[in-house]
């Protein structure tokens, strides 16, 4: 369960603290100006937010162990699809990748 929201997470990321949070609400603690970790209280020292599919696999293997139906992913109407290779790319997933780029071509 997601330590923000406490519902069983759809869509579970790691902040650079090592916590696991549901995306959507996670993203919505860091849109709001919050740049330290909700369960931790450690500053952030960046914003990337890297899946957890791990969880995520571990999550599904208990929904269909005890006849749950798989949470639905939320927020796919906000994924882009990007030209040229045909993936789906969430808002956060793009943030990062604009980061990487920024480091890769500063140095």
């Amino acid at each position: 369960r997601c330590p923000i929201s406490l519902e069983l997470m759809k869509d579970p990321v790691i902040v650079a603290t090592g916590q696991t949070y549901e995306r959507s609400c996670i993203q919505k603690w860091l849109d709001s100006g919050n740049r330290t970790c909700p369960k931790t209280q450690q500053v952030l020292p960046h914003l990337i937010l890297t899946p957890n599919y791990v969880l995520r696999s571990l999550i599904a293997q208990w929904c269909e162990n005890h006849g749950i139906e798989l949470p639905k992913k939320i927020g796919s109407s906000k994924s882009r699809l990007v030209s040229g290779i045909g993936t789906e790319v969430s808002p956060g997933d793009l943030q990062t990748v604009e980061v990487l780029l920024q480091k890769l071509t500063n140095g």
